[in-house]
């Protein structure tokens, strides 16, 4: 077998028996076979649907009391971005190309849709590559888009991926006269995917992820993720085979106690300048290859 311990992610759960006895005097309010409410006899359904074998739940709904809370890689914590007014005469849409590169699509586009609402904060989004983006996702074990080949793992060590199309959310917006310079969130596209996902407390990592495990093998076409469930029993090591395809995206994604999302991770970073009507600058390509930008008012 091939070891993927880099990759952090994953899935559908084969894994304990249902209602082993004489496990109500071990300390902990761990999810039965990580699946959700109803639990088997002798087990409790915890507020956030997941089935402790002590009888009583976590203050946090049901996770391992014992297991520590850490931040999920995937969700740095980024403090709020902040508002920003768009100078006047710059709201609107501006249409251009990437010097010298092309996405997989043979696309150089670059566009950036600028707003400034009546008494509110301006927004800008940032659309690369080839229009429209691929249709959402309809299965959750599947790579998307269709045609990653399973190893997409979007945004992995904060690499710059993007998906064509997709509107990005500039953060860390600052303008400086006619100047603007602002950074993406890659793994956002991935949101519409993560949404599919069901999330899960890894106890060997102290936050939710995608699937109930990290560091897996894989082998005859299908992974795993592993995890260790019970604290007191750190060696009771618990596999569960999954999709491949899922097991690698599950890296794009962050997740909390009840949901998934793309990962926030930012990456990307863009300067652009603005001048007698049209505007230049740079910005990273996948790979974070910095590439000249040039832009124009769309007709």
């Amino acid at each position: 077998m091939t070891n993927v311990a880099s990759h952090r992610f994953i899935a559908f759960v084969l894994g304990l028996a249902a209602g082993l006895p004489g496990l109500t005097a071990c300390s902990g309010a761990v999810p039965l076979d990580n699946r959700a409410c109803p639990c088997a006899s002798g087990w409790t359904c915890c507020p956030n649907n997941t089935c402790s074998r002590t009888g009583t739940c976590s203050t946090d709904g049901g996770i391992d009391v014992g297991t520590p809370m850490r931040p999920n890689p995937n969700d740095p914590g980024y403090p709020p971005d902040p508002a920003f007014d768009v100078p006047a005469g710059l709201a609107g849409t501006w249409t251009g190309y990437f010097e010298n590169y092309k996405f997989p699509s043979s696309s150089d586009s670059f566009k950036l849709v600028i707003s400034q609402p009546a008494e509110q904060s301006g927004s800008i989004a940032v659309i690369l590559g080839a229009e429209p983006p691929p249709p959402p996702p309809t299965d959750a074990t599947m790579s998307w888009p269709l045609g990653a080949g399973g190893d997409p793992d979007a945004g992995a060590d904060n690499a710059f991926s993007v998906i064509e199309g997709f509107a990005y959310t500039a953060h860390e917006v600052v303008w400086s006269g006619q100047r603007l310079t602002f950074r993406i969130a890659p793994e956002e596209a991935m949101t519409v995917w993560c949404s599919l996902q069901t999330p899960y407390f890894v106890h060997s990592e102290g936050y939710y992820w995608c699937v109930p495990g990290v560091s897996g093998s894989q082998g005859n076409g299908m992974c795993y993720a592993q995890d260790s469930p019970d604290p007191n029993n750190p060696d009771n090591v618990v596999h569960t085979l999954v999709p491949c395809a899922q097991y690698h995206q599950c890296g794009a994604c962050a997740c909390d106690a009840t949901s998934c999302t793309g990962g926030k991770r930012r990456s990307g970073s863009f300067d652009i300048t603005f001048a007698s009507g049209s505007a230049s600058g740079s910005g990273a390509t996948p790979g974070n290859f910095v590439r000249p930008i040039k832009l124009m008012p769309a007709p």
